[in-house]
Parts: C-alpha cells; sequence; structure tokens
C-alpha cells in the first residue's frame, strides 16, 4: 500500500514539474523542467535555458528583469516587488530572481535568487509561478559558437517557472 502511495506521489510530482506554469515565453529550461527547488542564494538552481522551438541552448545571459509573479488565472502577474500578500514587512528586492553563470557548462546561465529576507518569504514562494523577463543574451549555434549578443527591452523575451520550498 505504501509502495503505491509512493508511487502516486512521484506520477504527480513529475505530471506538476513536466508543465509549465506559464506558456508565453520563448525560452525554457533544457532539461524540460519547470519545477525547483531553492537551496541555496547566489548560484543557479535550474540547468541551462534554451529557446523553446529550437532546443539550443542560450549563452552567458548578461541581464534579467525583475520577476513577476503570476497570479492565480495565468492571465494576471505583477513584479515581485509590488507583490504584497497578507502578513508581507519587507517587500522583495526586484532582483531577488536572477540570472547566474553556470559553473558546468560553461558559458550557459541558470536563474538563481537572493537571500531570503525573512523565514516567511521562503514560506511564500512555495509552488509560485514566476516569469522572468531576459534583458541581454548570446545566441549560439549547435557547436556553441557566440552568433550574436541580443538585447531586448520587451518582457516576452522570458522564462517562466514554479519554485519549491517546503519539502
Amino acid at each position: 500500500m505504501s509502495r503505491l502511495f509512493l508511487l502516486a506521489g512521484l506520477a504527480l510530482v513529475f505530471s506538476v514539474s513536466a508543465h509549465p506554469c506559464f506558456t508565453g515565453c520563448p525560452f525554457v529550461f533544457c532539461d524540460h523542467k519547470s519545477e525547483f527547488w531553492m537551496p541555496i542564494p547566489g548560484v543557479a538552481f535550474t540547468g541551462p535555458i534554451c529557446y523553446r522551438y529550437s532546443k539550443v541552448p542560450v549563452g552567458v545571459i548578461g541581464k534579467s528583469g525583475e520577476a513577476h509573479i503570476v497570479l492565480g488565472d495565468k492571465n494576471r502577474f505583477i513584479p515581485i516587488s509590488k507583490w504584497n500578500p497578507p502578513g508581507l514587512r519587507l517587500p522583495f528586492s526586484p532582483s531577488f530572481f536572477k540570472t547566474f553563470p553556470l559553473l558546468s557548462p560553461n558559458f550557459l546561465s541558470g536563474v538563481g535568487r537572493e537571500t531570503y529576507q525573512s523565514e516567511y518569504h521562503r514560506l511564500l514562494l512555495d509552488r509560485r509561478c514566476f516569469i522572468l523577463p531576459l534583458k541581454a543574451w548570446q545566441v549560439l549555434d549547435q557547436r556553441g559558437n557566440v552568433l550574436a549578443n541580443k538585447r531586448s527591452d520587451y518582457w516576452h523575451d522570458c522564462i517562466a517557472f514554479r519554485t519549491r520550498t517546503i519539502p
């Protein structure tokens, strides 16, 4: 009986992480995950980022914008620094989520976070969906050579992910 429950739980976790929380972004994680644990600040908690349709990795991401939290129906979202759920005393920093270089493979980037300002911040972020705009990145060819450097102020140049903070 407990094995059946464990298998059902694994299937549930797989199905949740297999479906992104917002599908309007042109970038995805190369490993097809969309839900991530956020263990430590200052480093990427995701794998590399790819273009959705070509599956070619994006090179170094030089700048990202302020993350937006997706509210309820997936058509409403607000900047994380403007999010004001009940009980929040200190707002989140506009740069709370950002890109960080990956140690391996080299010259690629993932998404990471800053330090929590309180335990309540950590609790608020469990199972939340975020959209992170990418502002500057390298376009790579299939072999990993840099073809161009791209800049954008368009918020739709983004990647979406769901966070996990409570086991």
